[in-house]
C-alpha cells in the first residue's frame, strides 16, 4: 500500500447513515489504487502474456519439428544405403 493509499484508508469514515453501496464504492475505489491491486492486475496480464507466448512457441516447435523429421529422412536413408567408407 502506497503511503496516499494509506492515509485514504486511514481518513476513510463510513458513517451511520453512508450507503453501503457508496462505502463499497470507496473501498473499491482505494483498492484499485494501491499498490498491491496494481501488483496483482500487472501478475496476471503477464501471466497471460506468457501463457500466449509459450503456445505460440508449442505451435512453431511442432511445425519445425515436422520439417525437421521431414528434411532428415532422405539423409537417414542415404547414410544407411552407402556403404561404409571409414575402412
Amino acid at each position: 500500500m502506497t503511503p496516499n493509499t494509506a492515509r485514504a484508508w486511514a481518513a476513510f469514515e463510513a458513517k451511520p447513515e453512508t450507503a453501503a453501496e457508496h462505502v463499497r464504492e470507496q473501498l473499491d475505489a482505494l483498492r484499485r489504487s494501491g499498490m498491491i491491486w496494481q501488483l496483482q492486475v500487472s501478475c496476471l496480464r503477464y501471466r497471460q502474456a506468457v501463457v500466449d507466448t509459450l503456445q505460440a512457441l508449442q505451435k512453431n516447435l511442432l511445425a519445425h519439428l515436422d520439417y525437421e523429421e521431414l528434411s532428415i529422412d532422405s539423409t537417414v536413408r542415404r547414410m544407411r544405403d552407402e556403404p561404409d567408407r571409414r575402412g
